[in-house]
């Protein structure tokens, strides 16, 4: 009697195979449409608009790229969703009784009915994949896109979306394996797509919620928080060109995600089907993981609402909340969401103690400044302006040291809450974000503003400034300087007037860049007297690329000396944008000595007052506006102030400087003792002036505003020192 072999010997059946694709042939058309929609429409509505014929070649090509850029980003998007759609596709036939013991009781082994399923599912998000390529291909050509370099930029970007694609489905089928249910599937494809990601990110917004000086930016932007998820490389990555490491271990991780999930179907129950989680142990480690993301987003949610007082409900809501919707889900009924009180017991202060710590920083590990001894390096930037985006690295001691002392030094004045009129934009104080590294290897990336009246302060940003830093920023502006042919709109601000103009840029910064000279300290310490802004550089024969704009230093600081520039920028034929039509009033001169080591307690109502609706005023005036309640409080000022006429005032202009440059106002060498608050009124008609202040208020004595104006150090008139003694 001959004995007929019954199941296939091979990991893939044919004759299954064959009988799964027809099956599944609606899963075609889903791939098709998914692909047609996101890839060959979009081109159809964008690529036309590319070919007007007064277009450069190059400038077309242009437009080509970016429009088959953004095309693909669309498209990612879909591939991540397709991976998980036909992720469940595969192991579909595992999440009901019925199908589960019908194809298990096929004799075919395990393997078997694993692979062939999984090649059945990857045919039918092929063959979609493909019929869309091919209208593509035709919708390319029958727009004059049909160029080598659009189909590499295509390809390019399809395989990078076949990856991720894959990624995807590989992660979607490994958690189809530990589940019975098609949604917990999803959920659960979800969890290890994002998770990762979202509880660093969130365990980092938690601890920036509690510290001052912490920089979460920069930790953002880890290379282990870019490869937490496929999601997140994706967002930073995509458009990176192809790296082998990334990509190698793409393939390795898909690989060993199905081979997992394969591992892991071997040994799950054909009972198991339609149960939420395979394994019970596992369903509790998915919950407490669950549990802990969305306390720590609700607390952040709640925070961001109500502020730090609601963070606590939204902690105890979000996790209680998620507690028991995950039960209801792995026991499919409400009469759950309660099980295992005494593990969220236990959870809520483990959590509370972790929040203790971490969120609140109890050890005030935030404030606390390494010694110079104990760092290898720093990176800094300074007033975090465009340095060619990139972090300066100093090693030598002396600047470990003069930095060191100038964030300790900061760290005490703000400690004693002391008081500052100075802003930013106005050259008083300046932004450090640093990265200390320890000599151990760990990065303490931190943000300070710092006061110049600060000690250390000068002698910190001498040593910056002397070493080049700087001056690199220039080198993008200088690169562009020698292609000819580009010209920029550009707006000159001198004083109260701003006036606009196109210039040749080669020609202006050649000119620019020679009476400048180095950006060391020597320069920049100087208050510049104007400002050129430029807004957008244009060429007849191509476009700027945006990378490269965004590198440009766009804010210049003219100073004094610069006498060819201004004549040249004075020279072109501009239009004014802003005609001063105020009336000078007076002025008031503050003299902020006296706020050294004042510590004196001060209502937070007015402190919120001072430095919001009309900030820097309040400093001096008897009351100040509470935007809360509309009245006015009394408030009798925290500096000595003299109060100057019109013609004083008048006389004083020559003599105050406007520090608005990013570049320059960290530097500038200011008068840190005294400042000048200028008053304007803008004219107004008597009937609005009677109709809304009263016929005893003449019209002149409305509409007032101010400004804020500082002196170069040294440059404060002694008859305006005379007034204080």
């Amino acid at each position: 009697m001959i004995m007929l072999r019954l199941s296939s010997e091979c990991l893939l059946d044919g004759k299954l195979l064959g009988n799964l694709t027809r099956r599944r042939a609606a899963h075609i058309l889903i791939a098709f449409l998914a692909n047609f929609f996101t890839v060959s429409v979009p081109l159809m509505l964008s690529l036309p608009r590319n070919l007007r014929a007064d277009l450069s070649s190059d400038i077309i090509l242009a437009r080509q790229l970016n429009t088959v850029e953004s095309t693909m980003v669309l498209n990612l998007v879909f591939c991540f969703i397709l991976g998980i759609y036909f992720g469940v596709v595969t192991m579909s036939y595992m999440m009901r009784r019925r199908s589960a013991y019908f194809w298990h009781a096929l004799p075919a082994k395990r393997e078997t009915l694993y692979v062939t399923s999984m090649t059945s599912a990857l045919v039918c998000a092929g063959v979609g994949a493909c019929l869309s390529l091919a209208v593509t291909l035709i919708v390319l050509a029958s727009n004059g896109a049909a160029k080598p370099e659009v189909f590499a930029c295509f390809f390019s970007l399809a395989l990078k979306n076949l990856i991720y694609f894959a990624a995807a489905y590989a992660i979607t089928v490994f958690a189809g394996s530990f589940s019975g249910s098609g949604v917990v599937q999803v959920l659960m494809s979800l969890v290890v797509l994002f998770y990762p990601a979202a509880l660093l990110y969130g365990l980092l917004m938690l601890h920036d919620v509690g510290t001052v000086y912490f920089n979460v930016d920069y930790y953002f932007n880890l290379p282990l928080m870019t490869y937490s998820s496929p999601v997140v490389y994706a967002g930073f990555h995509y458009l990176d060109g192809f790296s082998v490491v990334p990509t190698v271990a793409a393939v390795l991780s898909v690989v060993l995600l199905l081979f997992g999930g394969l591992m892991i179907y071997r040994r799950r129950a054909i009972e198991s089907a339609e149960q939420p989680i395979v394994f019970k142990k596992l369903g509790s480690v998915i919950k407490y993981l669950l549990v802990l993301v969305v306390t720590v987003y609700a607390g952040l949610f709640f925070d961001a609402l109500g502020g730090s007082s609601w963070m606590i409900f939204g902690f105890v809501c979000g996790g209680l909340l998620c507690f028991m919707l995950v039960n209801t889900i792995l026991a499919k009924s409400p009469k759950a969401m309660f099980r295992g009180l005494r593990g969220l017991c236990v959870y809520a202060v483990a959590f509370a103690l972790f929040f203790t710590v971490w969120g609140i920083d109890v050890f005030h590990m935030d404030a606390r400044v390494p010694k110079a001894e104990n760092l290898s390096a720093a990176s800094i930037q300074v007033n975090r302006y465009r340095m060619n985006a990139a972090e300066h690295r100093f090693d030598d001691a002396e600047m470990l040291g003069a930095l060191t002392t100038l964030l300790e030094n900061q760290v005490a004045a703000d400690g004693e809450n002391l008081r500052n009129p100075y802003s930013t934009t106005e050259g008083g104080d300046f932004r450090i974000e640093v990265v200390l590294y320890t000599k151990l290897g760990i990065p303490i990336a931190r943000g300070y503003t710092v006061e110049k009246t600060t000690a250390g302060a000068r002698d910190f940003l001498k040593l910056y400034a002397d070493s080049g830093v700087v001056d690199e920023c220039f080198a993008p502006n200088d690169a562009l300087a020698n292609e000819s042919g580009w010209l920029m709109e550009a707006e000159l601000t001198e004083w109260n007037t701003a006036v606009r103009m196109t210039l040749d840029y080669a020609e202006f910064w050649k000119l620019y860049r020679r009476e400048i000279g180095v950006l060391n300290y020597e320069r920049l310490c100087q208050a510049p007297i104007c400002e050129l802004e430029f807004w957008n550089l244009y060429c007849a024969d191509q476009d700027l690329d945006y990378k490269i704009q965004r590198e440009l230093v766009s804010e210049l600081p003219i100073y004094a000396d610069m006498t060819e520039t201004l004549a040249y920028l004075r020279g072109q034929d501009g239009r004014a944008v802003s005609e001063d039509e105020r009336t000078l009033t007076g002025a008031v001169i503050l003299m902020t000595d006296p706020l050294v080591g004042y510590s004196g307690e001060v209502d937070e109502t007015v402190v919120y007052a001072a430095d919001s609706y009309s900030g820097y005023a309040t400093v001096y005036e008897e009351t100040i506006y509470d935007i809360d309640t509309g009245d006015d409080i009394p408030f009798d000022g925290l500096y000595p102030t003299v109060t100057l006429d019109a013609e004083e005032a008048a006389a004083l202009l020559p003599q105050l400087v406007r520090v608005q440059t990013p570049l320059s106002s960290a530097f500038a060498d200011i008068d840190t003792t005294y400042f000048a608050v200028v008053r304007y009124s803008y004219p107004i008609a008597e009937e609005d002036a009677e109709k809304y202040y009263g016929a005893d208020v003449p019209a002149s004595e409305v509409w007032q505003s101010s400004e804020r104006f500082l002196f170069a150090a040294g440059g404060v008139p002694e008859s305006v020192k005379n007034k204080f003694e």
